[in-house]
């Protein structure tokens, strides 16, 4: 039996936008492609949809950038907080 396809329509109180979907989505697929395991059981092979999948059940989370003060001139950076 195959799989329902996860949709954003699916996704949208997880993440705040199509935007940020991608952004997360293509990170966790470039993690699969590299050989990490997976988060959820699932007999799909498409890494796109495991990691769709795991956004999903709330396995993988994007964090908000936190902002930095740098040493000199007082202005910020940003700095990207790691997400799982």
């Amino acid at each position: 039996m195959k799989e329902k396809e996860l949709s954003f329509e699916d996704l949208q109180g997880k993440v705040s936008s199509v935007f940020a979907l991608i952004n997360l989505a293509s990170k966790r697929v470039r993690e699969l492609a590299s050989g990490a395991p997976k988060l959820v059981e699932t007999d799909c092979d498409n890494p796109f949809q495991i990691a769709l999948e795991e956004i999903a059940q709330g396995k993988i989370t994007l964090s908000k950038k936190k902002e930095v003060p740098e040493e000199e001139g007082g202005e910020t950076k940003k700095e990207e907080a790691e997400t799982e």
